[in-house]
């Protein structure tokens, strides 16, 4: 039990270590971008670490940034304006995914009850979380 919690903390720093070489967020395009986010939005409900209700909430703010993202391209707004506007509204969702996937709502579901400890970020992890709490 110790060792497998000491191999998943391990591989866990590892990829928190490597994720900023890899990251290139003024770089990413919006669709890119929403991309990534949908992916961890996915990967969260798969791991548990969202609830259905979460996940819809979050799909619907990604729907209203790809609204907002055609509206601006179709009343032709100046695009640094536009770009800036987007950026901070995809900084929002993001933020908006990790808090929910790391508050206490789990999915209840046959084989995950409870809580669980160290869900992690489900960007670096690929929706990987911890094992359950011992009672």
């Amino acid at each position: 039990m110790k060792a497998s919690t000491t191999a998943l903390l391990a591989s866990t720093l590892a990829l928190i270590i490597a994720l900023p070489a890899q990251a290139k967020p003024h770089g990413d395009s919006l669709r890119e971008r929403l991309d990534r986010q949908q992916t961890a939005i996915d990967r969260g409900v798969d791991s548990g670490a969202l609830t259905r209700r979460e996940a819809d909430i979050l799909r619907t703010e990604q729907r209203e940034i790809r609204d907002l993202a055609r509206s601006l391209r179709d009343e032709r707004h100046p695009a640094r304006k536009s770009q800036r506007l987007l950026g901070s509204k995809l900084d929002r969702a993001e933020r908006h995914i990790r808090r929910l996937a790391s508050n206490d709502e789990v999915r209840q579901s046959g084989k995950r009850h409870g809580r669980s400890q160290g869900r992690g970020d489900i960007y670096a992890q690929g929706g990987t979380h911890g094992a359950p709490k011992p009672r």
